[in-house]
């Protein structure tokens, strides 16, 4: 069960210094420094350059791209071998790298084409747009090579990557390289060993984590090489939808090759918003975010009857209760306390700490693409022994296999569409075993809704940006091609509008004390009325439940 606790983590003071210094050292690295690491031909990356280079040529030409975009260029390495006709962008945090790759181009009298720029990848979208290049270029190819996501703080790589995927828009791919986890130990003895100006001198039994493929310098320099499993956990938690069949990834000599499209799901950016965080905390509360059974307080058990936060709270309270009771009773009494959980789209944890509190868990893993919802929910559970969050996707976990007992979510996988929620079953088939639960609630569309004239229900797709929603028989479906057996669903569906009926009197009420934006709360509350009036004849919401074969 070790894999459902987090893995030991440097203290957050030492993280922090530690990409401070990485910052620091690339921005302040020596030209003559990297090239000796790197463009050498002793350099172990030297056959990984000609292969990344070849790999971007075929990307251009079968594309036809009109130009390229490469996010830390260094200097220039790529770029300079690469067809001098095609517009090429380069930018990088180290003001002597694109001083390099500027003289580099002019001595190729490419100076005109290949455009070099010290920039911060962090403002790279709103730079992109400022330059003119989003009206100027339909076809971009946006490149990030040699293992540079990794290297950047953690906090960024959604930033630069979201940034990457809507610079290549509809038409244009992006293109991400990794240093493959394979030959780590190969990268210490004959790489990071020998080039002390880069990462400073370490002892290899103290300074090298070889299980996890990780080095930390007693300079704070860092880094850690991915195998494929921790590529695609990566990028499934910077909202890359690696579910896409436009996604693919190739290994080739020291490398690990990902090409994907620009579409995202915006799960991630809508609940990181400050606006997103008040309305839900404000709203429901820091416990949780999902539907409640408002038709058991109606039934006389006890609860506030007016539109208000502790009548949200209360119903939501009742909907937990009854997936506990549902998972109890499906493993007996001899295995309470035993049960080892993961809550796909944990939100700010309140699911879990159900079943914490009713002595249920062994473990449970939380996660959640929303790094918002991630640190609340550490901070709500700070104080448990059996609880993890971990700021990932629900559609590529770092779990392992047959890992867990109990497969929960709660109204989170209507977010990535139809082909997210059959990724979202396979991956919950992945880490189950054999015999174990599935146990979901989610919103989807009524079996008769037609995917192919469901115009009425553009209010609420367009707000959450899908195109269709899932159904039961589409759930059934998915989690059977998954290999779930005894499938079943029961509708709560009456408490749709109710739930969101409430919501929108407190948005109403509540806006103006919390100072939220009126445009926001104009558009929420059309949002809230849609939901309202489409529920009776078009929405559905219940209990999925499937066991794993």
């Amino acid at each position: 069960m070790s894999n459902l606790r987090a893995a030991p983590q440097r203290n957050s003071k030492r993280i922090r210094m530690a990409e401070d210094y990485e910052t620091v050292l690339w921005r302040n690295m020596d030209v003559g420094d990297w090239q000796e690491t790197i463009k050498d031909e002793r350099s172990i990356f030297s056959d990984l350059y000609d292969i990344t280079v070849r790999r971007i040529v075929e990307q251009l030409e079968r594309n036809e791209h009109d130009v390229l975009l490469d996010v830390g260029c260094g200097t220039g390495d790529i770029i300079n071998r690469l067809p001098s006709s095609l517009p090429c962008v380069g930018i990088d945090v180290n003001p002597l790298f694109v001083q390099e790759c500027t003289n580099a181009a002019a001595e190729r009298g490419t100076a005109d084409r290949h455009k070099f720029f010290v920039l911060d990848a962090a403002s790279l979208l709103a730079w992109w747009t400022k330059k003119g290049y989003s009206a100027k270029f339909q076809r971009p190819l946006v490149i990030c090579c040699n293992n540079a996501i990794p290297i950047m703080p953690e906090k960024l790589r959604p930033h630069v990557l979201s940034a990457m995927c809507r610079i290549a828009g509809a038409k244009g791919r992006c293109l991400v390289t990794w240093w493959h986890g394979r030959y780590f130990s190969h990268a210490v003895v004959n790489y990071y060993k020998k080039n002390p100006a880069l990462c400073g001198t370490f002892d290899a039994e103290q300074g090298v984590d070889w299980e996890n493929r990780s080095l930390v310098t007693a300079t704070d320099y860092s880094t850690k090489w991915l195998v494929p499993r921790d590529v695609l956990v990566m990028l499934s938690s910077c909202d890359i939808p690696i579910h896409y069949d436009t996604f693919k990834l190739e290994e080739e000599s020291l490398g690990i090759f990902t090409y994907f499209g620009g579409k995202q799901t915006e799960a991630q950016s809508y609940y990181d918003s400050d606006e997103a965080q008040t309305f839900y905390s404000s709203i429901w509360g820091e416990h949780t975010i999902h539907i409640g059974r408002y038709d058991l307080t109606d039934a006389g058990l006890q609860g506030p009857s007016a539109a208000s936060t502790d009548r949200i709270l209360n119903a939501a309270m009742l909907h937990e209760e009854v997936i506990v009771e549902h998972a109890k009773k499906f493993f007996g009494p001899s295995q309470i306390g035993a049960i080892r959980a993961l809550d796909m789209g944990a939100g700010y944890g309140g699911l879990l700490r159900r079943f914490e509190d009713h002595g249920v868990l062994k473990c449970g893993l939380g996660v959640d693409i929303s790094g918002a919802m991630v640190a609340k929910a550490q901070l709500n559970n700070s104080n448990s022994s059996v609880l993890t969050f971990k700021k990932e996707s629900y559609l590529c976990t770092s779990l392992g296999d047959a890992s867990v007992d109990l497969v929960l979510s709660m109204d989170a996988l209507l977010h990535v569409g139809r082909d997210g929620q059959r990724q979202a079953m396979r991956e919950a088939a992945r880490v189950l075993r054999p015999g174990g639960l599935l146990l979901f609630s989610d919103i989807m569309q009524q079996d008769h809704v037609d995917d192919n004239n469901n115009a009425l229900l553009r209010p609420v797709l367009d707000r959450i940006h899908l195109s269709s929603f899932g159904s039961a028989a589409s759930y059934k479906r998915a989690a059977e091609d998954a290999g779930f057996v005894e499938c079943s669903f029961e509708s709560f569906q009456s408490n749709i509008a109710e739930h969101y009926g409430h919501v929108r009197a407190l948005l109403l009420e509540k806006a103006e004390d919390l100072k939220m934006d009126p445009a926001f709360v104009e558009r929420m509350a059309d949002g809230l009325s849609a939901w309202v009036s489409l529920a009776p004849e078009y929405l559905d919401w219940g209990l999925f439940v499937a066991k794993r074969l």
